[in-house]
């Protein structure tokens, strides 16, 4: 079997231009848009951007035909908490481009009121968008290997108060990432897994308009959150998380866990939990 050595230096050498096609869910606005931006901008073959937003979905691919060529970007409108729409939004972007070498799971939502909604869409959506990925691009299915980037999130690593789904979704994202990229899985299908947290971001999850449109389980809880994100440090632009996505790609090696806040992308060193015994 080829070494992860072996395989990243070839692979890097291939991504220098990030050749190769994309399927990137929640790409629409946001973190997703901005990593969708940074690909298209060094020099990947095609994306295809999977959301729920049909119109703003339509007018954000005109925008990206306009600048980077027609024939680089697609839209299909996509529920990732369906699994036959992500299926099919598998086939169509194999179907278009002729291949599919990057998988990128980044569709979340923040609803605290939903919250069965909030689990479907961020966790089981990523759970499924990595079985697809195995499915389709795994040299054991045929395919010839690629890359999954998993978007979890700084709360994944930690708390964020008064979002206990969405922080929760945001873990299992980091452990089903950190499980299912054994090296007999990295060995048989050939397919990097890595997840990259992002810290607080420019974003309409959180803030629009320069307003809070986050909810809590409880109503009352709501103007403490405002206070908590009232606390925090300046967002980062969404494009910063696309900078890190495209340096995973180049470096990163499987099951590696990254930090995309404060405008800096650095590799997490998670400790075994045995020593973190008090």
């Amino acid at each position: 079997n080829q070494s992860y050595t072996e395989f990243s230096i070839n692979f890097i050498g291939k991504m220098d231009a990030l050749q190769g096609v994309a399927l990137v869910t929640g790409g629409v606005q946001g973190i997703g848009l901005g990593i969708v931006k940074q690909l298209l901008g060094n020099g990947i073959k095609g994306v295809s951007i999977c959301d729920i937003k049909e119109k703003e979905g339509e007018a954000i691919v005109q925008q990206l035909q306009h600048k980077h060529g027609k024939d680089k970007v697609i839209f299909i409108k996509t529920d990732v908490s369906q699994e036959e729409q992500m299926r099919d939004a598998f086939k169509n972007t194999l179907q278009h481009f002729g291949s599919l070498d990057i998988v990128v799971n980044n569709a979340g939502i923040c609803d605290e009121q939903q919250w069965r909604r909030a689990v479907a869409v961020n966790l089981n959506g990523s759970i499924q968008g990595n079985l697809l990925a195995l499915d389709f691009m795994g040299k054991d299915q045929g395919g010839k290997g690629g890359v999954v980037v998993n978007v979890a999130s700084t709360t994944g690593m930690g708390i964020a108060p008064f979002l206990p789904t969405y922080s929760a979704t945001k873990h299992g994202i980091i452990g089903f990432t950190k499980s299912l990229s054994t090296e007999f899985v990295w060995e048989t299908t050939g397919v990097r897994v890595m997840a990259v947290c992002p810290g607080f971001t420019e974003t309409d999850l959180a803030t629009k308009d320069g307003k809070c449109c986050l909810n809590t389980y409880r109503k009352e809880w709501l103007p403490q959150l405002t206070k908590v994100l009232e606390q925090m440090e300046q967002q980062q632009k969404a494009d910063c998380v696309g900078v890190a996505v495209v340096r995973m790609l180049r470096e990163g090696k499987t099951g590696s866990i990254w930090i995309a806040e404060d405008e800096e992308v650095y590799e997490l060193n998670i400790p075994h939990y045995k020593q973190m015994r008090i």
